[in-house]
């Protein structure tokens, strides 16, 4: 009975022309391994590397930033620059090392943004939303 539940689980599969060697997923978690400027880390390189080595089929790297008006904690990571492509490509070569595929969870937090941490205005979908937290 269990083999017949989990038969496919380590059946490869393509979806949308991208070939994954199982249907295994490790979703996006928090880990708050980047820097304090967004940047991938050894620690974090290092984490998701063991991961790819364990045989998931696709790998959903955390919550990574797409505007620092939505940034939500310090040590997440960001894709808002350029700057940040080669530390996001080593990740995905390590990730891809394995047989892993990568993938990555974008995130803006909108009223939930810190602005302390982002030294830039928070950004939500409207005003009315906006004032409260703002003047907490």
């Amino acid at each position: 009975m269990t083999n017949e539940l989990y038969s496919n689980l380590f059946n490869s599969i393509s979806i949308k022309g991208v070939s994954l060697r199982n249907r295994i997923n490790m979703p996006a978690m928090a880990t708050m391994y980047g820097s304090e400027k967004g940047e991938v880390t050894e620690k974090m390189l290092a984490y998701y590397e063991e991961r790819a080595k364990g045989g998931a089929g696709l790998i959903t790297v955390e919550f990574t930033c797409v505007d620092l008006s939505g940034r939500s904690a310090i040590n997440q990571l960001r894709i808002d620059d350029d700057c940040f492509l080669p530390g996001l490509k080593r990740l995905a070569d390590r990730i891809k090392r394995h047989g892993a595929k990568a993938a990555i969870q974008i995130h803006h937090a909108g009223i939930k943004a810190k602005a302390a941490i982002n030294l830039v205005p928070v950004r939500g979908p409207s005003e009315l939303l906006f004032y409260p937290v703002y003047m907490r």
